[in-house]
């Protein structure tokens, strides 16, 4: 039921997540070597200078992680308020005022030196222009993750605000056969909350079987049907 022009590209086109970066000129030189927007192997960062840019969860669960492995860490952001859960506020507030972590704020990134992808210091400014360098081997930008839609464009889809247009009672996109959950997609007083994303698969994965079957999908209930695998 699919058409014939969107299956054509299907496996052609993909919908990408990559981070968000800092506006940084020749940062590019650095990825992947010792500019990280992921942390894959902790181990390569004990005992060196990290620079941690940010303010939510991600940015303040590395900072504490790191703060006694590394020979020492930097909190960068743009404001002196954290969108980290309150519970990782706390110890980081400690650990900033038992100088275990040096904070910047509200200080933002404004370059970076080093020559073949090695790092010497990242600059960072704070909003009266006052610069300040700071000794690194690593930067840790984590700005949040930026979807690509461009695929899906280009397949037709109705979008909105760079968002794929849904039906909220069946998550059913303008293009049969496609549906679309979660942070992509978006209806009238749409929320992005985990929650409503559950909901939302949900809606789609009983019209997704109505749609292949044919018929109408029936919700069971485990007080009267029971829990798979358990007698």
């Amino acid at each position: 039921h699919i058409p014939a022009n969107v299956m054509s590209g299907f496996w052609a086109t993909t919908i990408r997540f990559s981070p968000n970066k800092p506006a940084i000129q020749g940062i590019e030189a650095f990825e992947g070597k010792t500019v990280l927007y992921s942390v894959v192997n902790p181990r390569m960062l004990e005992n060196k200078r990290i620079v941690i840019a940010g303010g939510g969860d991600s940015a303040l669960d590395w900072a504490l992680l790191l703060k006694d492995k590394a020979a020492s860490v930097t909190l960068v952001h743009r404001r002196e308020t954290f969108r980290a859960h309150a519970s990782t506020q706390k110890p980081l507030r400690e650990a900033i005022a038992s100088k275990a972590i040096t904070l910047k704020a509200p200080y933002q990134l404004s370059g970076v030196t080093g020559s073949n992808g090695l790092l010497e210091s990242v600059q960072v400014q704070n909003f009266a222009g006052q610069q300040e360098s700071i000794n690194a081997d690593f930067l840790l930008p984590f700005f949040g993750i930026a979807t690509n839609l461009a695929a899906i464009e280009l397949w037709g889809a109705k979008m909105s605000e760079r968002h794929i247009v849904v039906d909220p009672t069946t998550c059913r996109t303008s293009l049969e056969g496609i549906y679309a959950v979660g942070d992509v997609c978006t209806y009238a007083h749409k929320r992005k909350l985990i929650a409503v994303g559950f909901s939302e698969a949900m809606y789609a994965a009983q019209d997704i079987y109505s749609f292949v079957r044919g018929q109408k999908f029936r919700i069971g209930y485990s007080t009267n049907t029971g829990v798979p695998g358990i007698k």
